[in-house]
């Protein structure tokens, strides 16, 4: 309880000792395993850039990555499993009762924790090749091809390959039409490449920007990775555990169902 408490006071309340231990307990086998190699066989795991740049559609689970965390789940759940059977008088047990409680306190959870990271592995559909900056951008949009109709609207977020666009008006399947986005006394050239309507009744345009000038490359690169930090929108999450765990059930469900659809 007392260290519940300090790491609440030391985070800000940001974190909590719960979420870290997952954090922790996804890390630790591979943390190990470079540890240990240095350590013993003086050798240095090779570092590992993360993948970027790709497209995925698809939800599927990371069997590899996934593999030391599934065979603690196990081990895990089989100790637990013994530990209910000797309770119960079921096993017998030459020590003690009482000696098994506190095992059962920290397997109850450890368990928890790896449940939870089991879900990690996970990987999500990636839309998108670049990480995308919240904006706000007032903008307009006009189809020159087509009854060169111009829209004001806003831009919410965008990178060097695309922004997200939001109107007031509906539109006539404007995917793959192309547009013009007049903002900031820049006009840059791209494709619709999403169109969906919204909650509040307004409408979002994926859009996919092509040929890109050096002006406008410049421009789109000092209002996203070189925004002052003062002018930057930081993007805050509630890093509430009940409610990532709601969420990550809800995703297992929802995948689960998907595949039985297929």
């Amino acid at each position: 309880m007392a260290s519940q408490l300090t790491f609440n006071t030391v985070s800000g309340g940001k974190q909590n000792v719960l979420l870290t231990n997952i954090y922790e307990t996804v890390m630790a086998p591979y943390m190990s395993a470079a540890v240990l190699s240095e350590l013993l066989l003086k050798t240095q795991k090779k570092f590992a850039v993360t993948r970027k740049g790709f497209n995925s559609k698809k939800t599927y689970y990371n069997l590899k990555l996934a593999a030391p965390i599934l065979v603690l789940l196990i081990l895990s759940l089989a100790s637990f499993i013994k530990s209910l059977l000797i309770l119960g008088s079921f096993i017998p047990f030459a020590q003690p009762l009482n000696s098994l409680y506190i095992n059962l306190f920290w397997i109850s959870y450890n368990l928890f924790a790896l449940l939870i990271a089991s879900f990690i592995p996970f990987e999500r559909p990636r839309l998108r090749k670049a990480e995308r900056f919240l904006a706000n951008k007032p903008a307009k949009i006009s189809f020159p091809s087509a009854t060169k109709l111009t829209i004001p609207g806003l831009i919410t977020d965008w990178n060097e390959l695309g922004a997200n666009f939001v109107i007031d008006h509906p539109l006539n399947n404007p995917v793959n039409a192309s547009i013009t986005l007049s903002v900031a006394g820049h006009s840059i050239q791209g494709k619709v490449l999403r169109y969906f309507s919204r909650a509040d009744k307004k409408f979002d345009l994926g859009i996919e920007f092509q040929k890109l000038s050096s002006k406008n490359y410049t421009y789109l690169i000092l209002q996203t990775y070189a925004l002052s930090s003062n002018e930057y929108i930081e993007v805050t999450h509630k890093n509430n555990v009940w409610k990532i765990i709601t969420a990550l059930a809800k995703r297992h469900y929802l995948y689960i169902r998907k595949v039985n659809d297929d």
